[in-house]
């Protein structure tokens, strides 16, 4: 399977019967491989009518949305700029949710 590369572009090798090669742009290939995953603990609050989130262990990642999308583009954006001032020391980790039963 021969390879070609024009720009910025960068082939990726598919390992096929076939011929198929596919080609992305270094910004994007590194973007992809900088990327970083966050679980955001969601609530909705009742007297404001807004998606109320925030990131578990992280300082200052907290945002609102008048819905879950609006909230999660509100909480990349937060989550970006706390992240260009460097690389932030987690406080905890999110481990899970417990059914508390009260008789």
């Amino acid at each position: 399977m021969g390879t070609r590369s024009s720009n910025n572009l960068l082939p990726i090798p598919i390992h096929s019967e076939g011929s198929f090669h596919l080609e992305i742009s270094s910004e994007i290939r590194y973007s992809f491989l900088l990327m970083q995953t966050f679980t955001a603990i969601v609530e909705f609050c009742t007297v404001t009518d807004l998606y109320v989130g925030y990131i578990s262990g992280l300082p200052g990642a907290h945002s609102q949305g008048k819905t879950p999308e609006e909230l999660n583009e509100n909480l990349k954006e937060v989550v970006t700029m706390i992240l260009e001032e460097g690389t932030p020391e987690m406080e905890s980790t999110f481990v899970g949710t417990q059914v508390v039963v009260v008789p």
